[in-house]
């Protein structure tokens, strides 16, 4: 029985199609593996992640009555590492200086490394969305409230 004949063109397509599929098998095996060690390696983070007193400084904005306040601070924290923190902080709005005032808060860690923060100085609370190494040893935040523009980093300085 004679064998159909297989045009070059025919021959090219099934070339370029089995490799394609192959391509495309080991991208699937890549990418699963990728996946498989990307989830061994998450980090697990939580509110003990953050245990230690943490020093900072930060510089930015507030928007008040439409006009820009230049605003800087600077203090140290103790978090608990169960969710509340105490400290002292110095600012400066616009050139009215707070000098080492006390503060009090509330955090809360997620798994991924992600949480959020309530800072309260004289009654007035801020509140910022953070960004905590696995490790525990530094995190940034941002200032989530209407109106600012404020990003600091924490880093730790004792347990």
């Amino acid at each position: 029985m004679a064998r159909p004949r297989i045009t070059r063109s025919r021959r090219r397509v099934a070339v370029l199609s089995t490799i394609g599929l192959l391509g495309a098998a080991g991208a699937f095996v890549l990418s699963g593996s990728a996946d498989a060690s990307e989830s061994a390696a998450a980090p697990a983070c939580g509110n003990a992640t953050l245990k230690g007193r943490y020093i900072f400084a930060a510089s930015g904005w507030t928007i008040s009555g439409g006009a820009n306040q230049p605003f800087a601070l600077s203090g140290i924290e103790h978090y608990t590492g169960a969710g509340t923190i105490t400290g002292t902080v110095s600012q400066s709005v616009n050139g009215v200086i707070t000098s080492q005032a006390h503060e009090t808060g509330t955090y809360s860690v997620n798994a991924d490394c992600t949480g959020t923060a309530t800072y309260t100085v004289a009654g007035v609370d801020a509140h910022f969305d953070l960004y905590v190494a696995p490790s525990g040893q530094s995190f940034t935040e941002n200032q989530t409230d209407a109106g600012t523009a404020v990003s600091l980093t924490e880093n730790r300085v004792s347990h």
